[in-house]
């Protein structure tokens, strides 16, 4: 099991951190349910093609939403809106204002995505001001976005994993 400073210490020094999906259930578990979590899987089937690619490919599939969250730690879905990196952050894509389908209701709002949330709340939050990660955006915002998305191969074949648990 990983440690949560364990977690924030590579994450400062690396700046990402790879964490095996048994380790990731139990730092989950302190921030809440994950009762919903094979709706919350089924939803990867249904990720809408990335229109965006600048290659023209159509082998990624995306849905977006984004959150906000309160100094007193109230975190409420936003309105639908585009999903913007800085060209810093993202020299392909950066810059350009990228509209994806939204996250179904039913997972957005579901246990295992407010789950998810508060987990990235708590640990970004408290990396927000270390000087590495500073120049991220995602980082220094009290909000953040969350988009899922799978890459498939010209057969329709899965190249990236949907979520999973399963170490």
């Amino acid at each position: 099991m990983i440690a949560a400073n364990s977690l924030q210490s590579s994450i400062e020094r690396e700046g990402f951190a790879f964490v095996h999906g048994g380790d990731m259930r139990e730092l989950l578990a302190p921030f809440g349910s994950l009762g919903d979590w094979q709706s919350f899987v089924e939803s990867w089937n249904h990720l809408e093609v990335d229109t965006y690619m600048a290659d023209g490919g159509r082998y990624r599939r995306r849905r977006h939403a984004a959150y906000g969250s309160t100094p007193d730690n109230v975190t409420r879905r936003k309105p639908h809106q585009p999903h913007i990196q800085a060209p810093e952050y993202n020299p392909l894509h950066g810059g350009i204002v990228r509209w994806f389908e939204p996250i179904a209701a039913e997972v957005g709002d579901g246990a295992t995505m407010r789950t998810i949330v508060a987990f990235c709340r708590s640990l970004f939050g408290s990396l927000a001001l270390h000087p590495f990660l500073n120049g991220f955006g995602w980082c220094r915002l009290p909000f953040g976005q969350k988009a899922t998305f799978l890459e498939l191969g010209e057969d329709g074949s899965r190249m990236a994993p949907v979520p999973t648990f399963d170490e």
